[in-house]
């Protein structure tokens, strides 16, 4: 038994040695993940706004599309019905039980949404098994 262990000569570390080697790697493990948890958001971030700003853009030229297919509607409403005020009452009062709807779709769908770093938990989560064993 004795002869299996080796001396601190013949290692080249102590215990002390040791300890301070594994909380320098475990420092230098949190800072790559904390790094890799920057990196993950700035790539989210980028492509989200490179989405928002073709979403705008899409959102204006939806908008005019929308308010000339508006007056269409009334056009042919007061053609039908002979009454500028009733037609335009009408396609206001559809628009805005539709966009009612739509508001409280979109209330659902938001509240659902949560965002989640997929990469980064698992690899803390790995991290913190592996740690775990070893200690």
């Amino acid at each position: 038994m004795v002869e299996n262990k080796m001396s601190k000569a013949e290692s080249g570390f102590d215990l002390g040695q040791l300890i301070q080697k594994l909380f320098q790697d475990l420092s230098r493990l949190m800072q790559n993940e904390v790094q890799l948890l920057k990196i993950e958001l700035e790539e989210d971030l980028s492509k989200l706004m490179r989405g928002s700003i073709i979403l705008i853009i899409g959102i204006v030229f939806g908008f005019f599309a929308f308010g000339a297919l508006t007056v269409t509607l009334i056009a042919l409403l007061t053609k039908a019905l002979h009454s500028l005020i009733w037609s335009s009452l009408i396609v206001g009062i559809v628009y805005l039980i539709v966009g009612y709807i739509l508001i409280e779709i979109g209330k659902t769908k938001a509240r659902q949404a949560t965002p989640v770093l997929n990469e980064s938990i698992q690899e803390l989560q790995k991290d913190k098994d592996v740690i775990g064993k070893e200690l």
